[in-house]
């Protein structure tokens, strides 16, 4: 991937080959730039009535331009948020103008406006009535702190929202120093160069950012037990937050291939122990959570309320026994071959390599190639598993465990 500099724009360019493009305009902005509670909610806002109008476009032709043209879509999270338009490559001039088009010349009346708000609270409840979404923001919230409150907002922010309050939050958040714009396809990079060179720039979009405000205190985990009327406990069993920051690419990828091992996958220790061996529960997994410049290594399931004790018992087993002796052999090779799998079969789409690629990128500034990656994998040594589990999962860690059940002692609760 190539970065560009065009007409004070910053670029990432990499031509695959390949007809199904992807134009991403990716802001580094999201709800934990929403310092005061009646903001909770505006960068997601933000998003929804970009599709509403523009100078020269009504919301019906923003959505039918998306869909003949190919796909169209965004998503806001604590720190990002994404404008794509999926297309073919002969369509690049008008994907990216659709797309530009939205951001810089939103037009939005009251009364759109007022109806997105319908639509934001039922995409509110919607989230409160999932028990898997309940269960990830809520134990989230709790464990990083307020300003990782729940991105779409709560229920008052978002019916006192105001039209300036939104427009407002655009104005200090959405500048040119926080926003990438992403090129993958079989697009020539003269094409893509051309297009930048001729686009206009609202004023609003130049200029500084409000700065970001690193003032807050991330609390003291703590276990907590929390209501929902589900027949099923939902755990999250927590490590520590660590950084984010790594010395090498091969120390990124052993402490991949030990999450890819130890709880991605049905060949992972979790799942063996606790699903089939015990037979305590359908779903388990692990993942890493990131906020800020920190990240948590979380192993999850759904399982018996019963179970729980003895399911974080294991859990907590297995922990103990990957930082002594790491993976056995052959779980070590199994680890290293899906892990690699996995992340090639994302960068085989233009749209899986746009985002990997910038993940890579936004979190560790670097872009590695595959065959760095799979090099640096091949590699890993039992050595470096242990190495990797002990620093998710310091034998001195406290474990924080969240846990949502329908026991009646937790019925009066706080955290809706």
């Amino acid at each position: 991937m190539e970065k560009l500099l065009v007409n004070g724009n910053e670029i990432l360019y990499h031509n695959n080959g390949q007809e199904m493009c992807v134009f991403k305009a990716l802001f580094r902005v999201g709800s934990t730039d929403e310092h005061d509670p009646a903001d909770y909610g505006c960068a997601h806002f933000l998003e929804h009535i970009f599709f509403k109008g523009s100078d020269t476009r009504s919301w019906k032709e923003i959505t039918e331009s998306g869909s003949r043209l190919g796909r169209q879509n965004a998503y806001t999270s604590s720190e990002r948020t994404c404008y794509f338009q999926e297309f073919v490559s002969d369509d690049f001039e008008e994907a990216a103008g659709l797309i530009t088009d939205m951001i810089f010349n939103l037009k939005v009346t009251d009364d759109e406006f007022n109806k997105e708000r319908g639509v934001i609270l039922e995409e509110y409840q919607t989230y409160l009535d999932d028990p898997d979404w309940y269960f990830f923001e809520t134990s989230g919230w709790k464990y990083w702190g307020e300003r990782s409150h729940r991105v779409v907002g709560t229920k008052k922010s978002l019916q006192r929202m105001t039209k300036e309050r939104v427009l407002d939050f655009r104005r200090r958040h959405y500048k040119q120093e926080r926003t990438a714009f992403i090129v993958v396809g079989d697009i020539e990079r003269q094409r893509v160069i051309d297009f930048f060179e001729n686009l206009n720039i609202p004023s609003f979009f130049l200029g500084d950012p409000e700065p970001y405000d690193r003032s807050e205190q991330i609390p003291d985990p703590e276990s907590l037990s929390f209501y929902f009327p589900g027949e099923q406990a939902d755990i999250s069993l927590v490590g520590p937050r660590v950084d984010t920051s790594v010395e090498s690419l091969k120390v990124e990828c052993a402490r991949r291939v030990f999450v890819n091992g130890f709880g991605s996958g049905m060949h992972s220790m979790i799942y063996h122990r606790i699903r089939e061996e015990l037979g305590y529960c359908y779903q388990i997994g692990m993942y890493l959570d990131r906020y800020r410049d920190y990240e948590a290594a979380i192993v999850s399931c759904k399982l018996d309320k019963k179970n729980v004790d003895s399911a974080k018992t294991e859990m907590l087993r297995l922990m103990d026994h990957v930082r002594k002796e790491g993976f056995s052999d052959g779980l070590l090779t199994t680890a290293k071959k899906n892990g690699y799998y996995k992340l090639a079969d994302i960068r085989k789409t233009s749209s899986g390599f746009a985002s990997n690629v910038f993940d890579k990128l936004d979190i560790y500034n670097r872009m590695d190639t595959l065959a760095e990656i799979k090099e640096a994998i091949s590699s890993v040594t039992n050595d470096d598993i242990k190495a990797a589990a002990a620093y998710y999962f310091p034998d001195t860690f406290e474990p924080v465990l969240y846990k949502m059940t329908n026991e009646e002692k937790y019925k009066a609760d706080e955290y809706k």
